[in-house]
């Protein structure tokens, strides 16, 4: 997740990485169902400094 976002982890972080550990267990602990989790978070989809990146 620190990787995926490109910045620490917040407290705010703490209700997605609750909801990822409870999807892995939920499927058997699938590294698919990580990276799937981490990619569709709003974390990950609202990154802050997106604009920068984008060039806007």
């Amino acid at each position: 997740m620190i990787y995926a976002l490109g910045r620490s982890l917040l407290l705010s972080d703490r209700p997605a990485l609750d909801e990822f550990r409870q999807r892995l267990a939920a499927d058997d602990y699938r590294f698919g169902t990580l990276v799937e989790s981490i990619v569709t978070s709003p974390q990950f989809l609202n990154k802050r400094g997106q604009d920068e990146v984008d060039g806007r």
